[in-house]
């Protein structure tokens, strides 16, 4: 009800009652504004380079220790004598792996004497002559021998590797750590009952694997073409994805896509400089250590849990370890021919690391002070 000009209003709706001669003005001056991608590539492009920089202390500040006084150069010449020392229960795996290696060798050979050797020959001949025919045959050899072992391990090796790494560990007592990393396994897939009636206590694990394709073709062919494409078409699809979240382009993608480039242009670079005479692959044998010893320690990062951004800060922080025991391991599987045991006097080896890190695990676990607090938190 109004009065002229003057509107009445009664007390119960006096606190709700807004005026139509009221007019209603927003207040923008603390809404926050959104950065433009221009400020998003420009922080995240900022994040990155301290990232890198950070990255590059954390491995320069380690390394010299690391590869100097840790001795995990020594873990390859011991894997050696490991070998020999329980040929036995070694010998099963040569068999399979000499006749598919072989194999592997002929279908990597034939192309490359035909293709590549002429064009080496003729070049290295006009330069060096009578001499440069030897380092031509010298060349191609090691080549042929790393690259059919680079395919054999990425399409056959591996099933038999972790064979070796877990006899390895049986054999020096460590039943325990492959027990439980199958418990989980078993878990994770959805096979309860057989744990169940193996009388172990159901595992809580609150992400549980998502059921895979049972497709064969396409998991075969998934799995032996995806370690011989240097872009991750995976990636490549996630990053898509995001293209249109800031906050990730803010914070996680140029670390991110800095990493998968970096590794990239350092395989194309290995590529390259492996065409280099005599020198080329020594320097493979360097440049590719890290690489090496990360792929001789994958079961053990597989059975303790550590994902892709564990396993990367678990190397950088480490580097000299890895480089040093990548080197001997690299020089081992240069030997022509017979590489593939060297592939597994190196796998040998690299289990026996893993025992280590296993025992320091435990170590530092029962390392505690008088309120039961560990001293060493484990740490990747």
């Amino acid at each position: 009800m109004s009065q002229g000009n003057i509107e009445i209003v009664s007390q119960l709706d006096a606190s709700t009652y807004i005026s139509l001669n009221d007019t209603h003005q927003e207040n923008t001056t603390n809404i926050p504004k959104a950065p433009s991608w221009f400020e998003v590539y420009k922080f995240g492009l900022q994040n990155s380079i301290l990232s890198f920089r950070d990255t590059l202390l954390l491995v320069f500040y380690n390394f010299g220790n690391d590869f100097f006084l840790s001795g995990t150069f020594k873990y390859p010449l011991l894997g050696i004598v490991e070998y020999l020392k329980r040929f036995n229960l070694y010998s099963k795996y040569i068999a399979p792996l000499f006749i598919f290696h072989m194999g592997i060798i002929g279908m990597v050979g034939a192309p490359y004497m035909m293709v590549i050797f002429p064009l080496q020959l003729t070049n290295l001949s006009m330069i060096f002559g009578v001499f440069g025919v030897v380092i031509a045959l010298v060349q191609a050899v090691l080549e042929i021998n790393a690259i059919s072992l680079v395919v054999s391990k990425h399409m056959y090796f591996d099933t038999y590797m972790e064979g070796v790494f877990e006899s390895v560990l049986k054999v020096n007592g460590h039943s325990e750590f492959i027990i439980n990393y199958k418990k989980n396994y078993l878990m994770r897939h959805g096979q309860l009952p057989v744990l169940q009636l193996a009388g172990f206590e159901q595992p809580i694990d609150p992400k549980p694997i998502k059921k895979v394709n049972d497709n064969i073709i396409w998991k075969y062919t998934k799995k032996y073409t995806k370690n011989f494409i240097p872009i991750d078409v995976a990636f490549v699809k996630f990053l898509w994805g995001k293209r249109n979240d800031k906050i990730y382009w803010m914070d996680k993608a140029f670390p991110e896509v800095g990493y998968f480039v970096f590794t990239a242009a350092k395989l194309i670079f290995i590529v390259v400089i492996s065409n280099v005479p005599i020198i080329g692959p020594l320097l493979v044998v360097f440049l590719a250590s890290s690489m090496r010893a990360k792929g001789n320690l994958r079961h053990y990062f597989k059975m303790t849990g550590y994902d892709n951004t564990l396993v990367r800060g678990l190397i950088h922080r480490h580097y000299g370890q890895f480089v040093g025991f990548g080197v001997v391991a690299g020089i081992i599987e240069s030997v022509p021919f017979v590489s593939f045991l060297g592939a597994i006097s190196n796998q040998i080896g690299g289990a026996l690391w893993a025992i280590h890190l296993i025992e320091l695990r435990k170590a530092r676990e029962n390392t505690t002070n008088e309120e039961g607090e560990p001293l060493n938190p484990v740490q990747p």
